[in-house]
């Protein structure tokens, strides 16, 4: 690790807000899935507002940091607010990288390429383990995948349009920002 260039004070408060908000999101996890689902009570509300104020934070840092700063926001909120597992890894290589910030030391590029390669495996291994649920892009609904190799424009035009619905939901969630509108 390089020493960073950003001001002291400004990375004491990032790893402070860092801090805030995983201690905010933890109590999540143990929350029932309805209530969950709902996001209220004090809980959710405490976990808003401190990722406000780690969002604020990580806006005055340099780029790398940003980028470490969002990669594992995204895989911290994944995996205690919405009970995914498999994020944990990311979130927890993530936390060591923030932490190492206090000291001063700036994560080199090797290791940010890291996280987002954890996050985007984290993704992955959560498509493969979660049930076919309909409205879903996984969800295959009453078109087979199974049916012959020779299809129609329309069948064509579906399974073109449920790739890159899988894909954007892939990016979105391992945090690369690259959605499509459509």
């Amino acid at each position: 690790m390089t020493r960073t260039r950003t001001d002291p004070a400004a990375l004491a408060a990032y790893v402070a807000a860092a801090q805030q908000l995983r201690a905010a999101l933890i109590p999540l996890a143990e929350c029932d899935p309805e209530r969950r689902a709902r996001m209220d009570g004090d809980d959710f509300e405490r976990a808003r507002r401190a990722r406000t104020r780690f969002l604020a934070s990580a806006s005055r840092l340099a780029r790398r940091e940003r980028t470490l700063a969002t990669r594992w926001e995204n895989a911290a909120t994944v995996r205690y607010q919405h009970g995914r597992e498999a994020f944990g890894h990311a979130e927890g290589l993530g936390h060591r990288l923030i932490s190492h910030l206090a000291d001063g030391r700036r994560p080199t590029l090797r290791e940010v390429r890291e996280l987002d390669d954890a996050c985007a495996h984290a993704c992955a291994l959560d498509r493969r383990h979660r049930p076919e649920v309909p409205g879903t892009p996984t969800f295959s609904g009453s078109r087979s995948t199974s049916r012959s190799p020779i299809v129609d424009q329309a069948e064509l035009r579906w399974r073109i349009r449920r790739d890159l619905t899988g894909l954007t939901l892939e990016h979105a969630l391992a945090g690369t920002g690259t959605t499509r509108e459509g």
